[in-house]
């Protein structure tokens, strides 16, 4: 046996010494950089090649396009060449850190001379938007002029650093080539997640819509000659040149510009409507909704999403469509508007003009027109929803539109004509000024929404400029007493009014925290003082055209054109007033005389209120549910019973203002006229009885245990009112 263990190794694996550095250098192979001997086709089919280009076999099979040779791998000196682009990518990426770092601490220094970063900031703008222009000439069916968009991008952007980022890559890979997206030949049928349409759309239909031209081109009339409900963005006399063009060749013009058309026929017959009540209208209900349904689905077809030409101003009609609609939502508009404002913001409407190129004087100017509209909507319809609008200050520089008529510029100017003065009253130059109330009206919003506790400083530095800004106000735009309106038209007198409430508006919003924010600092006091009187002056305005809408007055026929935006004014004042007397409700006995005068007079002020809006509860869910909050509020804070002979009419019905627009303290009745009663026992002898409904459901849920108002579910309150307005178009425009 033993001769057996010579054996014993042979069918076993022998364990390997792991190799050395030095061993394993040595025995390591480099692979052999060989280049193929036959072409792809002739190694897979196992056929002798002759190397020619195509080989003969590749020739013989047919298949000469699938002849090709491996290319040999590149040797060392091609990858040393490899690792030198790198790295010359790497120079130029650290190029471009350095450059924005030094434009930043230039920035924050200001150490760039105005000069340079005006050249900076217009060479980068050239070069993002150089492809941004308004086309006015006729638009084929489909919505798109060649296929064009029109985008804008920011510094945020990587289109800012395109030049940047093409040089890098050619410095990667020098033989890159350029991938084309194959393009959209027909986009699918779908229906549009915000206006909730099909975008299936023909010319068939829309022509079933319209009317006969007779009737077609009277609402065009209607829409154009009535001053309270046509929008700067339309410019009447191209409107109608492309008009003409429609009906002699309809397929000349995009959906998008037969969306503006249709939502114009809604407005004029809405306008119609409203303005002669009782009268047997060419356009019934069920064609005019017809109309707004037809502008929806252009919309859609046009393909507004796509930054076509006329997407913002279809968009936008629309929108101020859905905002006249009587048995529509409020949310409905402010959703369309919120649309409409990005596409703004996606075409560059937020950037005056003057830095695109390639655009005329025309269309620059009607570009400004338009983004005025496009920010004051969506900053009214925001704040009507309590959310915070969807354009930003900082980012904006579009100045505001001149006071020029559609008469005073057409498309073949050259250039601008000069504003016309501010002497002479006209629409557009209360669309001026109220632009300008709107853009720092939008600083007070955020101020006021803002989570973090604002400086009382930045509060007040906002009040000088809106005080600055209501001395520089025309003559022509000052508002005064309604009844000295004698041969105004009602349609100017309302542009004054809302002039007015949007600077009172902001007064309120501004300084509404600090009446019960540490309500004994004196600090804040001019902060109460004048946020109630604000509050005060807009229901004196609410009392005087409540009078003068009645049948018989002034206003009667112009009724209709008061909007729920300035419904909402009416009850955010009431609402304002009521705070105050509520906080100051446990004060009372440290009133002085004027004190107790004073709170005497508001109460009744609010009780007035009330009444004025009682009277409409049948009519208006927006005028019933105020009616119930002002009453459950009342029903909660102390009430001052005085002889009628004590108080003067004009002390119940208004406050008189000052002349920096907030309202005075009225001359006060005697101290021996003055005794407190509880707000049940006062409201019962204004025999008002409380209504089983839904709103006084409310009311328990307001008032906590302790008898303390939960002013943020008030809020909320007026939130969903916002968003659920039925106000009749009588009432609203």
């Amino acid at each position: 046996m033993s001769g057996i263990s010579q054996y014993q190794n042979v069918f076993r694996v022998a364990k390997r010494e792991a190799p050395t550095q030095s061993n394993s250098s040595r025995t390591t192979k480099g692979k052999r950089n060989r280049q193929a001997l036959s072409c792809a086709s002739c190694r897979a089919r196992k056929l002798k090649c002759d190397r020619q280009v195509p080989c003969t076999a590749c020739t013989k099979n047919g298949i000469e396009s699938s002849c090709s040779f491996s290319v040999r791998a590149s040797d060392g000196h091609e990858r040393n060449e490899v690792g030198s682009r790198t790295s010359e990518a790497h120079v130029r990426l650290q190029k471009l850190e350095e450059m924005v770092t030094s434009l930043m601490q230039k920035a924050a220094n200001g150490s760039g001379g105005p000069d340079s970063d005006t050249s900076v900031s217009n060479t980068h703008i050239e070069q993002s938007i150089s492809t941004l222009s308004v086309d006015g000439s006729p638009r084929s069916l489909n919505g798109t002029s060649n296929n064009i968009q029109h985008s804008y991008q920011g510094g945020t952007h990587w289109s800012a650093i395109l030049e940047n980022i093409r040089d890098i890559q050619g410095a990667l890979d020098p033989n890159a080539d350029n991938i084309c997206e194959p393009a959209v030949i027909s986009a699918p049928i779908s229906t549009d997640v915000i206006i909730g349409i099909n975008r299936g759309l023909t010319l068939d239909q829309v022509f079933e819509t319209l009317p006969p031209r007779a009737q077609v081109d009277s609402l065009i009339y209607v829409y154009f000659s009535a001053k309270d409900t046509r929008n700067p963005i339309i410019h009447s006399k191209k409107f109608l040149r492309e008009y003409e063009s429609f009906w002699a060749n309809p397929s000349s013009m995009s959906f998008l510009w037969i969306s503006i058309l249709f939502s114009t026929l809604y407005i004029g017959s809405s306008r119609e409507r409203a303005a002669s009540a009782g009268v047997v209208h060419s356009i019934d209900a069920p064609t005019r909704s017809k109309f707004l349904d037809r502008a929806c689905a252009a919309l859609v077809a046009g393909g507004y999403q796509n930054a076509q030409p006329y997407s913002v101003e279809a968009a936008l009609a629309v929108a101020y469509c859905k905002f006249l609609q009587r048995d529509h939502s409020d949310g409905d508009a402010w959703l369309v508007m919120g649309t409409a404002a990005r596409l703004a913001l996606r075409m560059g409407y937020h950037r005056d003009p003057c830095h695109l190129p390639n655009l005329s004087p025309f269309e620059g100017e009607m570009r400004r027109r338009v983004f005025f509209l496009v920010e004051t909507f969506d900053l009214l319809l925001s704040f009507q929803a309590g959310l915070p609008p969807v354009i930003s200050e900082d980012e904006c520089d579009t100045e505001a539109p001149r006071n020029l008529l559609d008469d005073d510029f057409d498309e073949d100017c050259k250039e601008l004509p000069p504003s016309r003065p501010t002497t002479e009253p006209s629409g557009m130059l209360y669309f001026c000024y109220k632009s300008r109330f709107a853009k720092i009206f939008r600083r007070v919003i955020r101020h006021a929404l803002s989570l973090k506790n604002p400086m009382y400083e930045d509060t007040m530095r906002l009040d000088k400029e809106l005080l600055q800004m209501h001395s520089e106000i025309p003559p022509c735009l000052k508002m005064r007493p309604l009844n000295s309106f004698t041969t105004e038209k009602p349609s100017m007198v309302f542009d004054l009014l809302n002039v007015d409430l949007m600077y009172l508006k902001c007064v309120c919003v501004l300084h509404r925290k600090y009446i019960t924010h540490e309500r004994a600092n004196d600090n804040y006091e001019y902060s109460r003082r004048v946020c109630v009187n604000a509050a005060l002056q807009i229901l004196a305005h609410q009392t005087e055209l409540h009078a003068l809408c009645q049948p018989g007055r002034k206003f009667f026929e112009g009724k209709w054109m008061i909007s729920t935006l300035i419904l909402y004014d009416f009850i955010l004042a009431g609402l304002v007033v009521c705070l105050d007397l509520y906080e100051s409700r446990n004060t009372a006995a440290n009133l002085t005389l004027m004190d107790l005068q004073t709170q005497a007079e508001r109460y009744e002020i609010l009780t007035h209120t009330r009444d004025i809006w009682n009277e409409r509860r049948e009519s208006s869910r927006d005028a019933r549910r105020a009616s119930n909050v002002l009453s459950v509020m009342l029903s909660k804070i102390p009430r001052p019973a005085i002889s009628s002979a004590s108080l003067k009419p004009h002390q119940i019905n208004g406050v008189q203002p000052q002349s920096n627009g907030v309202p005075s303290a009225i001359s006060p009745p005697s101290f021996a006229d003055l005794t407190w009663e509880s707000g049940a026992t006062a409201l019962m002898n204004d025999d008002f009885g409380t209504e089983n409904n839904a709103a006084f459901d409310f009311s328990s849920a307001l008032f906590t245990e302790s008898d303390q108002i939960d002013w943020a579910l008030v809020d909320q309150y007026l939130i969903d009112r916002g968003v659920m307005s039925d106000v009749p178009l009588e009432w609203a425009t």
